[in-house]
């Protein structure tokens, strides 16, 4: 409820693109926001979701996550409502 009121008062403000995200890419975290995004959509045409994926990986060791994992990710947050999709490398990674 409360991220519901918050991004309607973002978007009520002027607000147009707005990027959810997780930290660790967990869809079901990230469904609350897209949901509520979808449905101001209704009313905000010109609103912008952008469906940030969370690149990440072990400092030493392999990929947290596979390159198919990002893609599958990303067409989850595709179908969930993303008009784009974005990375957000939130380490440095590189």
């Amino acid at each position: 409820e409360v991220q519901r009121a918050a991004l309607a008062a973002s978007v009520e403000s002027g607000l147009r693109v707005i990027r959810p995200f997780d930290m660790m890419n967990d869809m079901t975290n990230l469904m609350p926001g897209l949901t509520a995004l979808k449905e101001l959509k209704a009313q905000y045409p010109d609103l912008v979701v952008e469906g940030a994926i969370s690149y990440i990986s072990e400092p030493q060791g392999p990929r947290a996550w596979e390159l198919a994992d990002y893609g599958d990710l990303a067409v989850k947050l595709a179908k969930a409502g993303a008009d784009e999709i974005v990375i957000k490398n939130y380490a440095g990674v590189g």
